[in-house]
Formats: C-alpha cells, structure tokens, sequence
C-alpha cells in the first residue's frame, strides 16, 4: 500500500526542512488526511481510520454510503432506497442527510465492487472517500435514472460495526 501524508502547518511555511532533507513538522500542524492507493489500485483518501476491529473477507459489516458523480453531484440513492421501504431501524438521519445501514458480508459481491474494496481493511468507525472508475462500479450498465454509464464516482462509506 502506498501512503502520502498531508500536513497543514498554519504557523509555519508550505515546507520546512532540516540539513538532512527530513520534513519539519510543528507541535501546531495537523494530520488532514492519508492518500493511499490500495492493492486493488483503488484510490482512497482516509479521513478517519476508525479505532475498532478490522473488516477482513468473509466477515458480516454493516457500512454507510454517500455516492457523488465527478462533477460533484449526489447521487440519491439512500432517498431512494429510504423510499423503497427499508426498514426504519436501518434508516439513520444525520446533518439533514439520509443514511442507509448496508448489511454486507465481505467477499461475496453483495456492494459494488469499489465500495467493497474501500471497506477491506477499515477499522470499525473509519470513514474514507473513494474515487471509484467505472469498471469497479456500474460499468457501461449505470444505474438507470440515477447513475449514467460509464460514470466515475467519489463515493464517502463509514464502516459502523462489524457482526
């Protein structure tokens, strides 16, 4: 897995370097995010890494979902499935937005396949925001009336609990 960390060091200038080329970091910066890009090839910027027990293949999660076109705009898919009947107890209401609990066992293709890999290795409360290209998502096919064809996503997935 590769990793680039991004720094915001409001007291000190863009870089600061020592005479041996190592990055100097003060005790006011502060850790924004994590770029990776995984095995997968999938590229994830972590937001929050999350503190609980790690999602592996084979294992039941439940996960939250937010999916965004390229060009920025929802997707309202969690409105539509809210819509649809899902029950209430799986239905979450956060900052005015709603959210679908997703109950998913890892590895055996039940979330498309980008969201899937995102989710391999979050910690339990981890959040990450994935760009997702077509083929690790709805490829040619979209989601008709929501998703169009061939469409990259950035997709925002909260890893709630693992069962």
């Amino acid at each position: 897995m590769t990793k680039q960390l991004l720094w915001v060091c409001p007291q000190l200038p863009l870089m600061t370097r020592s005479r041996n080329g190592a990055t100097i970091f003060g005790p006011h910066c502060l850790l924004l995010h994590t770029k990776m890009k995984l095995p997968s090839g999938l590229k994830v910027i972590e937001d929050h890494e999350g503190s609980g027990p790690v999602a592996e293949s084979g294992l039941t999660i439940v996960y939250n979902v937010r999916i965004f076109l390229n060009q920025g705009d929802e997707v309202p898919i969690n409105n539509a499935l809210a819509e649809r009947g899902i029950p209430d107890d799986r239905i979450r209401r956060e900052n005015d937005q709603i959210l679908i609990d997703h109950i998913s066992t890892l590895g055996k293709r039940q979330a498309i396949a980008g969201i899937e890999k995102a989710l391999m290795g979050m910690r339990v409360g981890g959040f990450r925001k994935v760009r997702v290209s077509p083929h690790l998502a709805y490829r040619d096919q979209g989601l008709p009336g929501l998703i169009p064809p061939d469409a990259v996503l950035n997709i925002s997935v909260w890893l709630r609990e693992i069962r």
